[in-house]
């Protein structure tokens, strides 16, 4: 790299500069990743410096020579001058401006060591505003000509987009990967996504605590009034000095009206049990409240389940989504400390030998729940049955979720929940259970209202399928998934008196159905509008038949399992997913709120199909 229109004054400023970086870049390995950024700062100044002969230099430092405008000759034998070889080339503002676009970052972030830097460079390039011209250089007319924007020189096609647009996809880089940093590496680029950054205060609400208290105070500030979402480790959080803890715990103090999401997780009870205390015993019993918290997610990972404390609920009067997982002790809930009524959704994951009675005293207290999910959850067999008086209902339930759950446990769970308004049911059974017809008949049965059956992982007889399906005249959306099934295992459904109201079919990892089916259950069910097959056998997949589908219904989706790849009508080879691909599961058509085929409306209106 080369300097242009340097005279001597700049040489031993850029010099002085070389010297604070180095003070502080030194040791930035065993420092904050922040502070390494400095280091590209160091290379640049050093190859700069570096292409100067050192005689000339030193005269010119020296001050015995004039300070009239020079040119000064680079490092280089004269054999190489016709190398070819691109060498950059930098004029002096042009590497002040740079060099205060790192250190303004880093001093944005905290770092106070940077301060002097970055007045140092902000005094010179105003002294070179004032005095341009004097020196008779003609890099004042080049480089500070109306201080020209640096994104009109450099016109980098991103630069010249909009800002609005700019502002667009930042706030979806940080939506999509959720990362607390964003902010910081998209503030790092240049000074342009600076200051755009700096401008949107949604991209400064996630922290967590591997950020330093004064970035979170950083985020804090830059937040503006916007709600905060937080994450903590608890393991990692008490185990770093008790100042260290206390300052997250004054910070949550301050900021606890703008708290909208917390998730605390932890791999032993003791980190979780030391969260809890400091909330009910922070600063002589003074509570922290969360009035604007409407989610809480806390998470455990250990086989010790009943020694974690969690703070009172009454810390979070506003609670609207509560998932536990890993972790439920006999003292979390009761008659003295029910879960807030306002809450709306709860999920219960990895809790084994959950006691019933406690359960259904938690339930009592919150009979406004919307949404039910239990996963990889047991109950206490040893548990004496409580009487049938304690039945809980719950007239707002719209939403019932069994993940994993034994059949067994889902009859006694329903047998003590009334749920008279429920319209979706998903029952995913455990792994090689086979599922039995134990629950699904009977709760069908009794809840002919269901609009919306999710059944995965089930192995049920033809006569058990009709039974379970044939009470449903409300049912809309019906997906299945691993369940062995054979045309005539659903041949009920190709009569149009059952499930008359079907609109969207989703059938995933039957490797036995046939699309000549799907053809006759769509002729017998006109309202279809939506078909999704995945992870089908192809030799199961006509191509004839699902252009013929795809006809009668609006959205229509074919993947055949295996990743198999057949060829098209041109001849080239075409991919489809793998049902054992562990992404091929992540865009469940059941994961959003908007639709039963929420991630599929805006895809396809044809199938994608091999060619036989």
């Amino acid at each position: 790299m080369n300097l242009l229109y340097c005279d001597a004054d700049d040489i031993r400023f850029l010099s002085t500069i070389l010297e604070d970086v180095k003070a502080i870049s030194g040791d930035a390995d065993t420092r904050s990743i922040e502070r390494k950024g400095m280091n590209t700062v160091k290379t640049i100044l050093d190859e700069a410096l570096g292409g100067y002969r050192d005689e000339r230099r030193q005269d010119d430092i020296s001050g015995d020579e004039s300070r009239n405008a020079i040119d000064l000759e680079c490092v280089g034998d004269l054999e190489d001058v016709n190398d070819e070889t691109w060498t950059e080339e930098w004029e002096f503002v042009k590497l002040c401006k740079w060099i205060l676009d790192q250190a303004q970052a880093i001093y944005l972030e905290g770092d106070e060591e940077c301060g002097h830097i970055v007045e140092k460079l902000e005094s010179r390039l105003s002294d070179l505003k004032t005095t341009k011209g004097t020196s008779g250089r003609a890099r004042g007319e080049e480089t500070l000509q109306d201080e020209e924007p640096e994104s009109t020189r450099n016109s980098s096609p991103i630069s010249l987009l909009p800002v609005e647009l700019l502002q667009h996809i930042f706030r979806l880089t940080a939506l999509s990967r959720h990362w607390v940093r964003i902010p910081l590496v998209l503030s790092h680029v240049n000074s342009h996504f600076r200051t755009i950054v700096l401008g949107i205060p949604s991209l400064w609400t996630v922290l967590d605590d591997s950020l330093s208290m004064p970035i979170v105070e950083l985020y804090a500030t830059q937040s503006g009034d916007e709600p905060l979402v937080l994450s903590f480790r608890t393991d990692y959080l008490f185990g770093k000095s008790s100042h260290s803890a206390q300052d997250w715990f004054d910070f949550l103090s301050r900021e606890s009206a703008r708290v909208e999401r917390v998730t605390v997780v932890g791999t032993s009870p003791q980190g979780v049990s030391s969260w809890g205390r400091r909330f009910d015993g922070y600063a002589d019993d003074e509570l922290i409240i969360f009035p604007s918290l409407t989610t809480l997610v806390i998470s455990l990972s250990t086989d010790s389940h009943d020694r974690a404390l969690c703070p009172t609920w009454s810390h979070f009067p506003f609670l609207r989504e509560l998932w536990i997982q890993g972790c439920w002790c006999p003292g979390w809930v009761g008659p003295q400390d029910p879960f807030p009524p306002t809450l709306r959704h709860l999920r219960l994951s990895q809790i084994t030998s959950a006691p019933l009675t406690r359960i259904l005293e938690a339930l009592s207290g919150v009979l406004g729940l919307v949404g039910l999910a239990l996963a990889d959850c047991t109950l206490d067999l040893e548990e004496a049955v409580p009487p049938l008086s304690s039945r809980v209902t719950l007239a707002c339930l719209d939403e019932l979720e069994f993940e994993r759950v034994r059949a067994a446990d889902m009859s006694t769970i329903s047998l003590y929940l009334s749920t008279p308004n429920l319209s979706s049911l998903s029952i995913t059974y455990p792994l090689l259970s086979g599922g039995t017809a134990d629950f699904p008949i009977p709760f069908t049965v009794a809840h002919p209202q269901i609009s919306s059956l999710r059944i995965l992982d089930c192995r049920l007889t033809s006569n058990e399928w009709g039974m379970a399906l044939r009470n449903l005249d409300n049912l809309a959306n019906l997906h299945i998934r691993a369940s062995s099934l054979t045309d005539g295992d659903l041949s009920m459904l190709e009569e149009g008196t059952v499930a008359p109201q079907l609109v969207h079919i989703t059938f995933e990892n039957e490797l036995d159905l046939t699309t000549s089916f799907i053809e006759r259950v769509v002729r017998a069910h006109p309202n279809v509008e939506s078909v999704v097959l995945r992870g089908w056998a192809a030799n199961n997949v006509s191509q004839g038949v699902v252009e013929t589908i795809s006809k009668l219904v609006r959205h229509v989706i074919v993947d055949v399992s295996d990743g198999v790849q057949q060829e098209n009508e041109n001849g080239s080879e075409e991919g489809y997913a793998s049902s054992s691909d562990e992404s091929y599961w992540e865009g469940s058509d059941f994961e959003e709120d908007d639709g039963w085929l929420s991630g599929d409306q805006e895809v396809v209106a044809r199938a994608k199909v091999p060619s036989f």
